[in-house]
């Protein structure tokens, strides 16, 4: 089973939507949930219970987090320079 979180503009257009979801065979419910917001007003992503979810997208790095990915883009040798951003610029634009 999976979940989904759609944002609907209005309370009719909701109920239009609501309509049409329950309509559905391969529906098997739905449900209007309130989502906590954060203090800026934006909605957070519940982390489950149990061992700490370090993926979670709303979760801000820690500064070791952020040390390390410093270190390990400075220390990197790939991308490309300048002149090969340019050259392949070119040649994708050529494609089109």
């Amino acid at each position: 089973m999976k979940t989904l979180l759609v944002d609907i503009e209005s309370a009719s257009n909701l109920s239009a939507f609501l309509k049409v979801m329950e309509n559905l065979d391969f529906v098997k419910s739905v449900n209007v949930v309130a989502l906590e917001n954060n203090e800026d007003g934006s909605s957070s992503v519940n982390e489950p219970l149990g061992e700490y979810n370090w993926i979670n997208p709303s979760r801000p790095a820690s500064e070791d987090e952020i040390d390390k990915l410093i270190i390990v883009m400075e220390n990197s040798s790939g991308g490309y320079s300048s002149e090969e951003v340019r050259l392949k610029m070119k040649q994708w634009s050529e494609l089109s």
